[in-house]
Formats: C-alpha cells, sequence, structure tokens
C-alpha cells in the first residue's frame, strides 16, 4: 500500500510486466513449440498457465518420433534398414523422411581424421615427453604408441600374482641391503 501511495510499482505490477515480457520473448520465436510432461515415475504434473492465458493448442505428440533431430535420425535410419533389407514399410517412415530428408544413409568413413595439434598439446598439458621406448613404440605401431603415451591406456592389470611378486622382490631388496651391511 505504500508503494501505491508513493507511485512505485508493486509486486503484483511487476509480476505482470514479468509474465508479459516473457511471453513477448516466447512469441516472438517463429515456429516454437513447448512441451510438458504429464507425469514421472514419482509425481504427476498440471499443464502450464499458459496454456489457457495464451489460447494455445494442445496436441498430443506421435511418441514414436520425438523432438531430437539425432533420434529421429536413427529412427530413419531403422526405418530405411527395415524397408530396404526386408520389404517392410513403417507407417512413421514419410513423416521421419519428411523431418531430415537429408539423412547420410548407409555412408561411412572410418579414416582416421587426424587429432588437431592444439588439442592435444592442451590434453597433454603442453609436454611432450619422448623417450627412446616411447619412439620405439611408435615405430612399431603408431596406434600402440597413442594408447600407451598419449590416452595412458595400460594393459598392465593389478593382481594377487602381481602384488606378491612386488612384495617378494621388496624383500629381496631389503635382504641384499642388509647382507651387504
Amino acid at each position: 500500500s505504500e508503494k501505491e501511495k508513493l507511485g512505485l510499482f508493486t509486486s503484483e505490477e511487476k509480476n505482470k510486466q514479468e509474465k508479459q515480457r516473457i511471453k513477448n520473448i516466447l512469441f516472438s520465436i517463429p515456429n516454437l513449440t513447448i512441451s510438458y510432461k504429464l507425469k514421472t515415475a514419482f509425481d504427476t504434473y498440471n499443464p502450464s498457465l499458459l496454456i489457457e492465458e495464451c489460447d494455445m493448442k494442445i496436441e498430443k505428440i506421435n511418441e514414436e518420433y520425438a523432438y531430437s533431430n539425432s533420434y529421429n535420425e536413427i529412427l530413419l535410419g531403422k526405418s530405411l534398414d527395415r524397408l530396404n533389407k526386408y520389404g517392410i514399410h513403417d507407417k512413421n517412415l514419410s513423416t521421419l523422411y519428411k523431418i531430415n530428408p537429408n539423412i547420410s544413409y548407409q555412408t561411412y568413413n572410418n579414416q582416421f581424421n587426424g587429432i588437431s595439434r592444439n588439442s592435444l598439446y592442451e590434453y597433454l598439458n603442453q609436454k611432450l615427453l619422448l623417450s627412446y621406448s616411447s619412439i620405439d613404440n611408435f615405430y612399431k605401431c603408431s596406434f600402440r604408441y597413442y594408447l600407451n603415451n598419449i590416452l595412458k591406456v595400460d594393459k598392465f592389470q593389478d593382481t594377487l600374482m602381481t602384488n606378491i611378486g612386488t612384495i617378494f622382490h621388496n624383500i629381496l631388496f631389503i635382504f641384499k641391503i642388509f647382507i651387504e651391511i
């Protein structure tokens, strides 16, 4: 009441202005689709109040395809596989094809495209350490070098036998020092 007397915006007026600002932003987006969930495993949800306020129409989506382009590409690829291999024409094939007509179906390139030098140096913290064994590794097999020296993938597995061997070597080392003294 004091804000009204002073001619300042009340909380209610600020909320109305903010709501209108959000509506203006939302409806300036062409081909806007807003979705909401009805329920999860634990809760149920009510539709947004925006639906009534803005006279939005509600359409139930086909759950067999979604709003994800990559997922739609996978579904389209599966449908095209069924059509090409078994002659089965899925009911969603034409819809999926309209969504993504430029799918690169049945194309695959297994050529190594390289690693950018900057990304590699960043991954290695600006340090590239070379030794005789690492250069020898690279000479024998560049992929093995990449696994061992860049990705640090080690084929050595710590087992009970390796632990016993380590303990045995340490005992022999201590025994050797003890005999020399």
